[in-house]
């Protein structure tokens, strides 16, 4: 990449894994322009930090947010002060009700105050900047989801020829933690890494997949009291993956087992250098089928996509046809009211018309009436009373039918 290719970047934002202080000074040539901030949160509580970075400065993942509140607790849930690390936990104003069908799980998640058990190990410095340190939770986190360490135990050790076994995460720049276990034999027994790596495989989510390898041991390291040191053998783990994956192993350590070289591979047991180009290829084919399924259903997806998209265009045309058409009838109907509206003024004018010229026709004949002149007494009224009302009654009916014809033309539309 040249260091010129990304000047136009003004800022970077690093979330969803570990950012360390090397990597984010590793890319500072190229970004010279943007500012970078780093930001820590959880899908179950939201954000919780962020901080701008600063090279001249240890990296951190800031301060606190507006509305989070913050401990740290020891192994015993006892709180612990400025520079002690131990379990962070939070709480913030908006976090989830809890998890799925899963009552026990969401219990646990959080303290008795109500504060959500991270499972991130970490501690805050005098200046209340948040350090991150890494995990003490029994979950192992693969890229952006949570992988259950207690649900692999429980897979592997369900295989008859399993005496114990432990779940843990390798420490890995591209993934965060690559799943992997360390398991002990029953006495005499010879279940292979192949068969339990396919028990995980048969069983669990594609994200608990070994990826980290499986380690035989005859001894798990435990504490005085019996608890398993889940943190020594973690290290012990990544510890021989790395080791392995430089060609420094021994095929007895390394981390596949001989069983995965031997059964999987079909390499050569004498040649610990074609044996890990073996794994290495192996591992490769699994990343390619990996990516092709990606690219498969991202295919699927754009389908998908444009399907919803067609539709959605088909049933606009179709509302759009719908509307139109609504449009005429309504443009028709207005019409044909307008129409009925011209014969009501019609009928109306009609009627003072008539009411008129009744009025002078019978102001005329009181005249007539009062008159002394044998020629104005001769004369006889315009209409007589009954026709005048027959005509009356005859305009209102008239009138009424054209209301109720207006009525007709506009039920449709109510």
């Amino acid at each position: 990449m040249k260091s010129t290719s990304l000047l136009n970047i003004k800022q970077l934002l690093f979330t969803g894994s570990l950012t360390t202080d090397d990597l984010a000074k590793k890319l500072m040539p190229y970004i010279p322009n943007a500012d970078v901030y780093i930001a820590y949160g959880m899908s179950e509580i939201g954000n919780i930090a962020m901080y701008k970075f600063n090279p001249e400065k240890p990296i951190s993942v800031g301060c606190l947010l507006h509305g989070v509140q913050g401990i740290v607790l020891s192994d015993e849930g006892k709180r612990l002060g400025p520079g002690q690390s131990g379990e962070l936990c939070f709480k913030t104003p908006k976090h989830m009700f809890g998890y799925l069908e899963n009552p026990v799980e969401t219990e646990n998640a959080f303290t008795e105050e109500g504060f959500f058990r991270t499972g991130d190990l970490g501690f805050y410095n005098e200046d209340g900047f948040l350090h991150i340190v890494g995990r003490s939770k029994d979950v192992i986190k693969y890229y952006m989801t949570h992988v259950s360490a207690s649900e692999i135990e429980r897979v592997i050790k369900a295989h008859p020829h399993v005496q114990d076994a432990v779940a843990v995460g390798i420490r890995n720049d591209k993934c965060y933690q690559l799943p992997a276990a360390v398991v002990t034999r029953k006495k005499d027994a010879n279940v292979t890494a192949k068969e339990l790596s396919k028990l995980v495989e048969e069983n669990l989510p594609d994200n608990h997949k070994l990826r980290g390898g499986i380690y035989f041991v005859d001894n798990l390291q435990t504490t005085f009291t019996g608890k398993l040191k889940k943190k020594e053998i973690e290290k012990y783990a990544t510890k021989i993956y790395y080791e392995c994956k430089k060609g420094e192993a021994t095929l007895k350590s390394c981390p596949i087992g001989k069983e995965f070289n031997a059964e999987r591979n079909n390499c050569d047991m004498a040649d610990e250098a074609n044996c890990w180009d073996s794994i290495k290829e192996a591992r490769k084919k699994e990343e390619e089928e990996e990516k092709n399924k990606r690219n498969s259903d991202l295919e699927k997806s754009v389908a998908m996509n444009n399907a919803t998209l067609k539709d959605e265009a088909t049933s606009k045309d179709e509302a759009t046809s719908k509307d139109e058409a609504t449009s005429k009838e309504e443009a028709k109907a207005a019409q044909k009211t307008d129409e009925v509206k011209d014969e009501e003024k019609k009928v109306n004018d009609t009627l003072k018309e008539e009411n008129l010229e009744n009025t002078r026709a019978a102001t005329g004949a009181e005249l007539d009436k009062n008159s002394s002149s044998p020629e104005n007494s001769s004369k006889k009224p315009y209409r007589t009373q009954m026709e005048l009302r027959q005509r009356t009654h005859q305009l209102l009916r008239l009138r009424v039918n054209l209301q109720q014809q207006i009525l007709l033309l506009l039920s449709p539309n109510l």
